[in-house]
């Protein structure tokens, strides 16, 4: 767990690794998703109103990911928490490496913050977070992804040192991606 204070007023924010004792809070932030964000659901919650605990192992136990042409990718979940009052704000994923398909988009890194705390700096922190959990995988050349029209998450990359190196079409949306390369220390 990495447990910092954060300057712009996130307050004491922890990543964890997905937990079965963490369920409420889950899927407290799951309807946030659901009810907030025009009835779209990010893909990392899909399973968890059948089999939570099944959904957690999924998570820890198996820690791969498909990319876009179905190959699997070794990753680690994190869940952004704050313990102040057990709320979780936001999910990353932390891909081990990059395939063809995820160096094109996607990244090492995908993050998302739950629609009700989006605009108060938790982005920039989970970003921030993840990337030393990339350092302690030894990834130090970090690729991350954004579409181009989402200026917020371009504005996260950049506050983490991240430096633009081109744009490309997405293959699955055909829209335009914005490549993004942080270099850790």
């Amino acid at each position: 767990m990495t447990d910092t204070q954060h300057p712009a007023g996130t307050g004491a924010l922890t990543l964890v690794e997905p937990t079965v004792t963490l369920r409420d809070a889950f899927l407290n932030m799951a309807d946030d998703y659901r009810v907030n964000a025009g009835g779209r659901v990010d893909g990392v919650f899909e399973l968890y109103p059948h089999d939570f605990p099944g959904y957690v192992h999924q998570l820890v136990g198996n820690a791969y990911i498909r990319d876009s042409r179905g190959v699997r990718v070794p990753a680690t979940t994190y869940w952004l928490f704050r313990p102040d009052d057990g709320v979780l704000l936001g999910v990353s994923r932390l891909r081990h490496h990059l395939t063809p398909a995820l160096r094109r988009e996607g990244g090492h890194i995908g993050y998302s913050i739950r629609p009700t705390e989006r605009r108060k700096g938790h982005g920039t922190r989970i970003l921030e977070l993840t990337l030393e959990k990339a350092r302690d995988f030894g990834i130090l050349e970090v690729l991350v992804t954004c579409d181009t029209a989402n200026i917020g998450s371009a504005r996260i990359i950049q506050a983490n040192g991240g430096v633009f190196e081109n744009e490309v079409i997405s293959e699955r949306t055909g829209n335009p991606v914005s490549r993004y390369w942080i270099t850790l220390q």
